[in-house]
């Protein structure tokens, strides 16, 4: 239990605590990780139009590379808008907005590779200040980097396109109801509640991604299980050939 609570802590949290009321994608997505997903930028505009929308925001998801002294290492970087509070991380240290040229990562994924705010790391041959460690985006096979939302668009190389609106909705406006104002407004895309969206995601993760964790930590048991065994076994034939030997009397 506490293994499953662990993973959906550190690698659904993003999702869950968004202050959004609704995520837009691109129709037929269905998840963030495993389904794509892009949108016109110019979508924004007819998003902020609809009665009860606070702000609609822009995140750009980018799966790209790390590049490391000792090896590189695939992430997923979101461009976001450092002035509005949707996307940015829950952090663990530093600055969760980043400006041009910074980069905030998962802490984790920091720790794993000895890096430290204030480092110097390269992005698609792209070098950005380390300024911040998330938490929360740690999808355990892949981990989350952050962005300003400029860079991610010279990364890409096409500027007016987004992978998914988040919006926030006026107070008062339940997200339900949102939704079903939001729906039909963008031609060809697809509109969740956040709690959907995220419950999406982690529908995703235990399908995919825990039968294999679980598989593994299984595998590791049952490995302890064989080298406890095999001690014990051996234990018990010493005691066996100490017993069997003939007592000798120095008195």
């Amino acid at each position: 239990m506490l293994f499953r609570s662990g993973i959906r802590r550190e690698s659904n949290g993003y999702f869950e605590r968004r202050p959004v009321a609704a995520w837009v994608a691109q129709e037929n997505t269905t998840n963030f990780i495993k389904s794509s997903s892009f949108v016109p930028m110019t979508a924004r505009a007819a998003l902020e139009a609809v009665p009860g929308v606070a702000e609609a925001t822009p995140l750009l998801r980018l799966i790209t590379t790390l590049d490391l002294p000792e090896a590189p290492v695939s992430v997923i970087v979101l461009g976001i808008e450092s002035a509005s509070p949707a996307a940015l991380p829950d952090m663990v240290a530093g600055r969760a907005a980043p400006g041009r040229g910074e980069l905030v990562l998962d802490g984790a994924l920091a720790r794993r590779h000895g890096l430290a705010i204030g480092d110097t790391v390269t992005l698609q041959g792209r070098r950005f200040a380390l300024v911040g460690l998330s938490r929360g985006t740690n999808a355990v096979l892949v981990q989350f980097g952050f962005i300003a939302l400029a860079d991610a668009h010279e990364l890409l190389g096409v500027p007016l396109l987004a992978s998914f609106f988040l919006v926030r909705a006026d107070a008062g406006v339940e997200a339900d109801a949102l939704v079903a104002r939001l729906e039909g407004r963008v031609p060809r895309t697809r509109v969740f509640t956040r709690d959907g969206f995220a419950r999406g995601n982690l529908r995703e993760m235990q399908e995919g991604l825990f039968p294999i964790l679980i598989t593994v930590a299984s595998l590791g048991g049952v490995v302890g299980l064989i080298v406890l065994t095999l001690l014990l076994s051996r234990s018990e034939e010493h005691t066996s050939e100490l017993q069997s030997r003939p007592h000798i009397s120095y008195a």
